[in-house]
């Protein structure tokens, strides 16, 4: 099941759903909400400007080659999103990764659980690779990558303070 609740090792129970067309207003809120550092792993660099016109790009999915789901903590639509992850299909087998949950919500298994339904998604569709930019000093992604117990390739990306990493989703992992 990819979308419903998800309890979180603190107690807490979340809900996981697609990403819609209506939530960009959300995203932006969610933007606004993270803090500097958080913003810095996410984005690669700190304050992105939550501009409302790439938050409708964002939102703007079609669940097939650009999949994206929200996690909120209420049942229902209208409730803030405190997390997000997507993949987008590049070429072939391939997608690229990306995944923001809110600083109150982290460490208590959110960000496992929606890789976990990302990944799902993915075999699903016969994918392969999810690739993804990571920034050294990001310890909390690369452990969470690493415990989904799949092959992790991890190089530099050209140098500075950023990794490329290629996480294998395929069935046979």
């Amino acid at each position: 099941m990819l979308d419903g609740p998800v309890c979180l090792t603190d107690g807490r129970v979340v809900w996981f759903r697609r990403l819609r067309p209506d939530d960009a207003p959300r995203l932006v809120d969610l933007c606004r909400r993270l803090s500097p550092e958080t913003v810095r792993r996410r984005f690669l660099r700190y304050r992105p400007n939550c501009d409302p016109r790439d938050a409708v790009a964002l939102a703007n999915v079609d669940q097939v080659r650009r999949v994206a789901f929200a996690a909120v903590p209420t049942r229902g639509a209208d409730g803030p999103i405190i997390a997000v992850g997507r993949y987008h299909v590049e070429s072939g087998s391939r997608a690229d990764l990306a995944l923001v949950v809110e600083d109150g919500y982290q460490h208590v298994g959110l960000g496992r659980a929606l890789l976990s339904r990302l990944i799902a998604d993915a075999t699903r569709q016969h994918l392969e690779v999810f690739d993804g930019d990571v920034l050294i000093d990001n310890r909390p992604v690369l452990q969470l990558l690493r415990g989904t117990r799949r092959p992790l390739k991890v190089g530099y990306a050209g140098g500075g303070d950023v990794l490329h990493i290629q996480l294998d989703v395929s069935p046979e992992s």
